[in-house]
């Protein structure tokens, strides 16, 4: 997925319906498991890199 994801811009991952963005398109190619964190990982490190959001952990949670 990293060599279909090169750079990436704020036009490349705002203002599209989900799993429409230059992330998603190709994780939807290489990724089968509709849970996996990773593409969201990306466009939230990229949304912090391009100053459009906090730069605070993510956490995916389970208390038993």
């Amino acid at each position: 997925m990293a060599s279909m994801i090169t750079c990436l811009t704020v036009q490349d991952i705002l203002g599209f319906p989900f799993g429409e963005d230059s992330v998603y398109r190709p994780a939807k190619k290489v990724i089968s498991h509709a849970s996996c964190p990773v593409p969201c990982g990306i466009i939230k490190a990229a949304e912090a890199e391009l100053g459009l959001a906090v730069k605070q952990d993510v956490l995916i949670h389970f208390i038993q």
